[in-house]
C-alpha cells in the first residue's frame, strides 16, 4: 500500500489542508484527532493513521474506476475526485478502531455515499467526472466513425452494390 498521498495532495502537509478545507475543521478534528490535543500534528500517530486512511481511500478510487477511467489519474485531479477521496478517508482512517454501531457512524455514512457515487462513475450511470465526461468504455463507443460500407449482392438482379 502508499505511503503519501497523490489526490488529495504531493505531500501529507497538502493533502491535510485540502482534506481539512473539504471537511471544515470540525469534522477533520473529530475524526482524525485521535489523542484530542485539537490537532493532527506533523508524524504523530494521529497523521500517520489519516495518511494510512487517505492512502486507503485513493486505492479504493483507483480499484473502482480502473477499467472506466484508467486510474490512477496523473496531473490535475479531477475534483470530484478529491470529494470522493474526502468522503472515504474518515472510515477508511477509523473504520479499525472498535466502536459500537459502525453502520450508523457519520463517517460510515459518507463512506457509503462516496462509494455509491463510485460505482454510478464506474458504470456511467448519471454521474460523470465534467472534466473528463464519459468513462472509457462509453467514450470509445461514442467516438466511432460509421463502419465503411459493406457490399451486398443482388440476388435476383445479379448485381453488387454499396449501402442504400
Amino acid at each position: 500500500m502508499a505511503t503519501l498521498p497523490r489526490y488529495l495532495g504531493a505531500t501529507v502537509a497538502e493533502a491535510k489542508t485540502v482534506l481539512e478545507e473539504i471537511l471544515t475543521t470540525d469534522v477533520y478534528l473529530r475524526d482524525f484527532d485521535m489523542s484530542g490535543d485539537g490537532t493532527v500534528a506533523t508524524d504523530s500517530n494521529d497523521e500517520k493513521a489519516l495518511v494510512r486512511g487517505i492512502c486507503h481511500a485513493e486505492l479504493l478510487v483507483d480499484i473502482a474506476l480502473k477499467a472506466s477511467h484508467g486510474t490512477p489519474f496523473t496531473g490535475t485531479v479531477p475534483d470530484g475526485v478529491l470529494q470522493i477521496v474526502a468522503m472515504l478517508t474518515p472510515w477508511c482512517t477509523m473504520q479499525w478502531r472498535g466502536m459500537g454501531g459502525n453502520e450508523k457512524a457519520p463517517s460510515r455514512l459518507l463512506y457509503n455515499d462516496g462509494k455509491a457515487l463510485l460505482k454510478d462513475l464506474a458504470g456511467d450511470r448519471d454521474a460523470r467526472l465534467p472534466s473528463i465526461g464519459a468513462p472509457q468504455p462509453v467514450a470509445a463507443l461514442a467516438s466511432v466513425d460509421d463502419p465503411p460500407a459493406t457490399p451486398f449482392a443482388d440476388m435476383a438482379g445479379g448485381g453488387t452494390s454499396v449501402g442504400f
